[in-house]
């Protein structure tokens, strides 16, 4: 494993257990480019190593969030390969926007359509941040509370994290909500509010999700949080059958589809 510089010993256990039970290296390192505040890429095929990237500017909480990628390798390379599955999304999105009809109209207002390359533009940034809401939020919520429950140190950096990071996601919301259509940017505010309850009830801190109240749909986002409880922690097959709940309920099916992990292993 490879590092930037010393970490807390919970994270450094952390590493060594996603490192074994994947059986492959990980390098961790700060990303100047990185938009989000955290995110890795996991090894494929005979890849010998994961990449853990996070934000210089989070350098004072890195330790939780690398633990937090590291439970994405964990829940993934724990499951057996063969039903291990990753979310994909069109590479060209151009060309799969227009053969979709239906989810161009729920993405672009009409007052957009004149313009649609720019508009095409402003509706992927909401189509991929439902995406990897839905995709990574299953596993996003069990990972927070496997972090509270076994690592006291990371916990106290979670809770005043998850709290920050929600209050930044509001004001991105906010900052875009006549960038796309009214349905599609509800859409994306139920999924943060339904996690943002879960993860608040998680740190015992609910006011990180009633910024989102206002914006999202209520009862769609108590459906998801009870298909979270119905289904439970199990596993990268649990988060898998979790999101599908979701992508049924919300409408979302065509939206992306899963394809099978080649991990090599």
């Amino acid at each position: 494993m490879s590092h930037t510089s010393v970490l807390h010993p919970e994270t450094e256990a952390i590493l060594q257990e996603a490192s074994r039970i994947s059986k492959k290296g990980i390098q961790t390192y700060a990303d100047p480019k990185l938009t989000a505040h955290a995110s890795v890429r996991l090894a494929k095929h005979a890849e010998p190593l994961h990449y853990i990237r996070y934000r210089p500017d989070q350098q004072d909480v890195r330790d939780y969030l690398i633990a937090h990628e590291c439970g994405h390798i964990i829940r993934v390379f724990s499951t057996a390969p063969e039903q291990r599955k990753i979310a994909t999304i069109p590479s060209n999105f151009r060309k799969f926007l227009y053969d979709n009809s239906d989810i161009r109209q729920y993405m672009l207002p009409d007052s957009l359509m004149a313009e649609l390359e720019s508009a095409m533009a402003s509706a992927y940034k909401h189509y991929d941040s439902i995406i990897g809401l839905l995709t990574d939020g299953p596993a996003d919520v069990h990972i927070e509370q496997w972090i509270h429950d076994s690592y006291s140190t990371l916990r106290e950096i979670q809770k005043r994290t998850l709290p920050q990071q929600a209050a930044l996601t509001y004001v991105s919301l906010v900052n875009r909500l006549h960038q796309a259509t009214r349905k599609m940017h509800r859409t994306e505010a139920t999924l943060v509010y339904a996690l943002s309850r879960k993860l608040g009830r998680i740190i015992e801190n609910l006011e990180i999700a009633e910024h989102f109240r206002e914006l999202a749909d209520e009862q769609n986002a108590e459906y998801m949080q009870r298909a979270l409880a119905e289904v439970g922690d199990r596993g990268h097959i649990g988060d898998v059958d979790t999101t599908n709940r979701w992508a049924r309920y919300l409408g979302l099916e065509n939206w992306f589809e899963w394809s099978e992990w080649k991990s090599g292993n």
